[in-house]
């Protein structure tokens, strides 16, 4: 059902807006004789632009009085009870913060910003949580831990040592974070590294601190082998991005390493896309946490008049998420974050949109991916700008649009179970994924022409092709 064979580099050109426009109107109607209302899908993104100028100062300068009262209201009553002189309840509680302080202070690397509400992210059992209540309750709305995705699978085992030894040719891209960098989550690259030497020297569980992050190294170049060990979970059935480059996708699922201490600044994924994560500790399995998330909603617009769009990062947020000063940034008195540790073997799903920022607490390796599927897409095209490459990757024209979602529509018949990769990618085993990957061999990625060669020999024989 995919073109073949797929072109030998992929071309991106601007699609007219009057395709957009026809294109929004087929989904519409697609989704309506589905019973699926277009415009309830996206209501959750309605505060994705943010509002006028005059409207975002009003309301600063509205929040700004209402706290200059409570300043006021406070001293008037310090100056009264100074007057009266301290009572016997006051020297208690005096004394109970005090002894308070010590305990604060040894958490205070994990604490919420004083003024913020914090809630757990839920935390739901693979085994009970079906495709259709991840669909109902979480998918595009919150995000969501769910234990035990990966059990019985290889991955589930993948350490440290692991990827030393089966990832010899790999080759990682390494980020410190800049807390005044204007880059996507303020991570500044700093460079290359063979995998192997990067987790050695890095990977040391605090003995020897590092702020460099191993980033988004891609399995099918880098450590193709590693894509037989897991299957995608029931609730990520497929993926345009996948559908539209026969096969290929655009670098994802990916490998992150996180040392201890090492974390990203508070950012939007690409594109507003949804991903999910899953994290798996590199000394072996354990129940010691992992990662603290602090996600937000993908609805609070209040954030965003804290944060600019640049040429350089998705979207760049002026306040820090883990101690925000309520001074400077009062609007943020009322948000509401989810926060998330994980352990070996979650994985976090994040509805599109959502600003996230991470601390690793352990060495950690992660898994991850972003998405486009059937229940997200609506939101993607409502956004799509003629000019990006991946919306004219996603929705290459009318027809292809019709295609692309006919593909995903069919996949979407097919919930409940989880699928290998190359089954997700739209292919049957390694003997498509690497034909369909054929113009990358030879290119400077070893890992992949050792993990292709012999396929695409035993091919081509196969086919009497020389």
């Amino acid at each position: 059902s995919f073109d073949w064979p797929p072109p030998a580099a992929l071309t991106v050109s601007a699609m007219p807006e009057s395709s957009l426009s026809e294109i929004e109107a087929r989904l519409k109607a697609q989704l309506a004789a589905k019973g699926i209302d277009a415009d309830d899908l996206l209501q959750a993104d309605k505060a994705a632009d943010p509002p006028s100028q005059q409207a975002a100062e009003e309301q600063v300068k509205e929040k700004k009085e209402k706290k200059e009262k409570k300043i006021k209201k406070r001293r008037a009553a310090a100056e009264e009870e100074e007057e009266e002189g301290p009572s016997l309840r006051d020297w208690a509680t005096k004394l109970g913060v005090l002894a308070l302080v010590g305990a604060v202070a040894l958490s205070s690397f994990f604490t919420s910003p004083p003024g913020f509400a914090i809630s757990a992210c839920d935390v739901r059992s693979a085994s009970e949580l079906s495709y259709f209540d991840f669909n109902a309750t979480y998918a595009q709305k919150q995000p969501v831990v769910i234990r035990g995705a990966f059990d019985g699978m290889p991955a589930a085992d993948w350490t440290k040592a692991n990827f030393v030894e089966n990832c010899k040719e790999a080759l990682v891209t390494t980020y410190e974070f800049k807390e005044a960098a204007k880059h996507w989550a303020n991570l500044k690259q700093v460079g290359n590294m063979s995998l192997a030497d990067y987790l050695t020297t890095h990977f040391t569980n605090g003995a020897a601190p590092t702020d460099l992050y191993g980033f988004e190294m891609q399995l099918k170049l880098h450590c193709p082998a590693k894509l037989e060990e897991f299957e995608i979970p029931k609730y990520f059935p497929g993926d345009f991005f996948h559908f539209a480059t026969n096969m290929t996708g655009l670098g994802w699922p990916s490998v992150l390493f996180g040392p201890q201490g090492t974390q990203t600044g508070l950012h939007i994924d690409t594109h507003r896309l949804p991903f999910w994560i899953a994290v798996f500790d590199g000394e072996g399995p354990s129940t010691r946490p992992l990662k603290h998330f602090r996600t937000f909603s993908h609805e609070d617009n209040n954030l965003r008049k804290y944060g600019r769009q640049g040429a350089t990062y998705n979207y760049h947020f002026e306040f820090d998420p883990w101690k925000a000063d309520l001074e400077k940034f009062p609007l943020l008195e009322g948000a509401v974050a989810k926060d998330a540790f994980l352990r070996h073997g979650d994985l976090l799903y994040i509805p599109g949109g959502s600003p996230h920022a991470v601390k690793n607490m352990a060495d950690n390796i992660g898994l991850s991916m972003n998405f486009m599927d059937r229940l997200h897409i609506w939101p993607f095209v409502k956004a799509c700008n003629r000019n990006s490459p991946l919306c004219n990757i996603a929705i290459p024209s009318q027809d292809g649009f019709d295609r692309l979602y006919g593909i995903a529509d069919h996949v979407h018949q097919q919930p409940e179970r989880s699928r290998s990769y190359f089954e997700f990618a739209g292919g049957t085993g390694d003997e498509t994924f690497c034909i369909s990957l054929r113009t990358y061999l030879g290119k400077g990625y070893p890992a992949l022409d050792n993990y292709c060669a012999p396929v695409v020999k035993a091919f081509l024989e196969k086919n009497n092709v020389e």
